[in-house]
């Protein structure tokens, strides 16, 4: 073999060499630059402040429904009751006619409870996706100024060490931006 050909297959071998060694190194130069943290954003809604309070007005909405229902369905009971105490008493026309008037009052009382009811579930919707952007944007801040390269849910992890949970760092500073969520 000629010098030059050794040369050539000399720096050929070193060349595939350093190849072979940056394909092994690089994704462990990679892997440890990656910074991964752990969220546990329903530990994170049920500790905002703007959650709790939303949902002690929520409560206190819900609890005013629920009475509404019970006196519309007394209410219903009762009118029923005294059209079969007073069933013979009244013609046939009569009675017909007291039975569509409970009838119409029974839906109109549905209707007037299924809107209320539906604006309720819609206040719930509107304040938990307030919340998520929250705590989305809250996380996302966190992510940025640790120059973290993944969040995950905890929902999605079966383990993790205690240092890669940034749930009360997030909790503490959704609790600083969302004062108020929407409740109406």
């Amino acid at each position: 073999m000629n010098r030059l050909t050794q040369n050539f297959t000399i720096l050929l071998f070193t060349a595939f060499t350093f190849l072979s060694l940056a394909m092994v190194l690089l994704p462990i130069a990679k892997a440890q630059q990656t910074s991964i943290a752990v969220v546990d954003k329903a530990k994170v809604a049920s500790g905002a402040k703007a959650w709790k309070d939303f949902q002690k007005k929520l409560d206190s909405d819900v609890k005013t429904f629920q009475k509404k229902v019970r006196k519309y369905e007394a209410e219903l009971a009762d009118l029923g009751r005294s059209l079969v105490e007073k069933k013979n008493d009244l013609t046939p026309a009569d009675l017909k006619a007291k039975q569509q008037e409970l009838q119409k009052k029974q839906t109109s009382y549905n209707k007037e409870l299924s809107g209320e009811k539906l604006s309720l579930d819609q206040r719930v919707q509107k304040a938990e996706r307030a919340l998520n952007k929250g705590i989305d944007d809250a996380t996302s801040e966190i992510g940025r100024k640790r120059e973290l390269t993944l969040i995950l849910n905890a929902a999605m992890v079966v383990y993790q060490e205690k240092s890669f949970d940034i749930t009360q760092e997030v909790t503490d500073l959704i609790n600083k931006q969302v004062k108020k969520l929407p409740s109406k």
